[in-house]
């Protein structure tokens, strides 16, 4: 391995691991909002709806300036490539997080979230890292 190869890899590093780390920040709030608003109307869509929207405000803000270095461009083909991840990923968790709230037993729903959006973030660090932040 060569010392650009070795640099790249510690990016790579560096990012994955402050990508974690805003996560577990932006998980945080998600799930909280979710599980009050889903305790308190026994509703799964909208409650996973506010929890996502709390998430991601967060999530953007933190992930453009300290993950993947920069400020927050909240117009532009950053935001708009935002725009488009975000959308699709909440629709998948929305869709899987109702099924879960339906399928599985009570209570269920709040093991299934944290599966289903683990799931969302490994790929959403991939968008992240070569389409969102590239965005020119």
């Amino acid at each position: 391995m060569d010392d650009g190869q070795r640099a790249e890899s510690g990016r790579w590093t560096g990012q994955g691991l402050r990508y974690l780390a805003s996560g577990a920040a932006q998980f945080a709030l998600d799930w909280a909002v979710f599980a009050v608003l889903h305790a308190a109307t026994g509703a799964s869509g909208l409650p996973n709806l506010a929890g996502r929207v709390s998430g991601a405000l967060l999530g953007f803000a933190i992930n453009s300036r300290w993950t993947f270095g920069g400020a927050p461009a909240w117009q532009g083909p950053r935001f708009r490539r935002f725009g488009v991840l975000w959308l699709l990923q909440t629709a998948a968790s929305t869709a899987l997080v109702w099924g879960a709230a339906r399928w599985l037993p009570a209570g269920g729903v709040y093991l299934a979230k944290p599966a289903i959006e683990i799931a969302l973030a490994a790929a959403g660090f991939l968008a992240w890292r070569g389409w969102i932040r590239h965005a020119h």
